[in-house]
């Protein structure tokens, strides 16, 4: 996943892209942020780990590498389940 983001971010075609990765678990988020941040280099540019919908809101506004955890989901199925089928 590291490596298919920076070929993106990297794209000519791209023009700078902003990245979301949005996970399921706090392990997995964890586990991929720590990655992004070790190997902030080969992206290019420091990842940031939103903390809430409204710090992500913020990250949005401009570049970043965005990943957000699963606090997102709850709200995200309430939605869901208000969509018809």
């Amino acid at each position: 996943m590291l490596f298919f983001a920076a070929r993106v971010v990297h794209h000519p075609a791209m023009q700078n892209p902003t990245l979301v990765l949005l996970t399921d678990r706090n392990d997995l988020d964890d586990q991929l942020f720590g990655q992004f941040q070790r190997c902030a280099d080969i992206l290019g540019q420091t990842p940031v780990q939103a903390s809430d919908r409204e710090h992500l809101r913020e990250l949005l506004t401009g570049p970043a590498v965005a990943l957000c955890s699963p606090p997102f989901t709850s709200s995200c199925r309430k939605r869901a389940s208000r969509c018809p089928r």
